[in-house]
């Protein structure tokens, strides 16, 4: 910032009286360093007559590049799709109980601004660090996370969730455990995107799906299987060279989030945005 001229700094904004600067659509506070997130329809009036059409436009509204709160806009993009295997029309009303579902839905994102998430995910004093990347699927969505894991010299463990990303489950009917390929394959991918982003050396890589299944795909040669299965595992193995698959129960899995969908209360009462507790403790356990 010292090197680039002062009018060419961003403009400060002010939100409840303190100084935030907006970066790639999400609102930083310099003197915390936290990442805190607005409602992005709070001046987007909400029509009486609501059609396929103006879902589209507040969906497309939810804009989070690093997927930090991609369980909530995940729950517009099922609804959408729903509309879509409805048949429902551009400018058509859609019915009473899904009008009802979704000014609900619409009604929390307010619930957002309550969300702050620290900015830096290390430590000034680290003496490891890991990156651990979940995945998981569900009739509905598929999804990952991925959460960097730093112990520093005292001893202290801090976990911070890094980003994460997500897909509305195709309209054609897919087998779970293929569904849950998919979400290990989107992992993979946004693993190569974080590792070609930092300069930071990572001590190991673990990536936890809750699928015995997928685990088994993964640790035999692609041409053991189908089409469908061969290709989506080459490219899993190529990409994620660098990193140990594991085996990790549902209810310990965070990206079992993400691939339902949750309001805005529910995530903040999660472990969405601090991991499972078993990371805390050390490897061997």
């Amino acid at each position: 910032m010292d090197k680039i001229p002062v009018t060419e700094h961003e403009t400060p904004l002010r939100i409840n009286d303190n100084d935030v600067i907006k970066a790639l659509g999400i609102v930083w506070q310099p003197s915390t360093d936290e990442l805190q997130f607005v409602n992005p329809l709070e001046n987007v009036k909400s029509c009486n007559r609501i059609t396929k059409r103006t879902i589209l436009a507040d969906v497309a509204r939810l804009f989070d590049p690093l997927g930090l709160v991609n369980p909530v806009i995940v729950i517009g993009k099922m609804f959408l799709q729903r509309l879509w295997i409805a048949k429902v029309e551009w400018d058509e009303e859609i019915a009473d109980d899904l009008k009802e579902e979704w000014v609900k839905y619409r009604s929390q994102l307010g619930e957002l601004s309550k969300i702050r998430v620290p900015r830096y995910v290390f430590s000034q004093d680290l003496v490891r660090c890991e990156l651990h990347g979940f995945s998981d699927a569900s009739l509905k969505a598929f999804g990952c996370c991925i959460y960097v894991r730093v112990e520093d010299c005292l001893g202290r463990t801090s976990v911070h969730l890094l980003s994460a990303k997500s897909k509305v489950a195709p309209v054609s009917t897919q087998s779970l455990p293929r569904l849950e390929l998919c979400a290990a394959l989107l992992l993979s991918k946004l693993l190569q995107r974080v590792l070609e982003s930092f300069d930071t050396r990572f001590d190991q890589i673990f990536l936890w799906t809750d699928s015995e299944i997928v685990l088994d795909w993964l640790a035999d040669h692609p041409s053991s299987w189908n089409t469908f299965v061969a290709n989506r595992v080459a490219l899993i193995q190529k990409l994620t060279v660098k990193g140990t698959w594991r085996h990790v129960n549902t209810k310990f899995n965070p990206a079992d989030i993400v691939s339902r969908g949750s309001l805005v209360a529910d995530l903040m009462d999660s472990f969405w945005f601090t991991g499972p507790h078993f990371l805390y403790h050390h490897p061997s356990h």
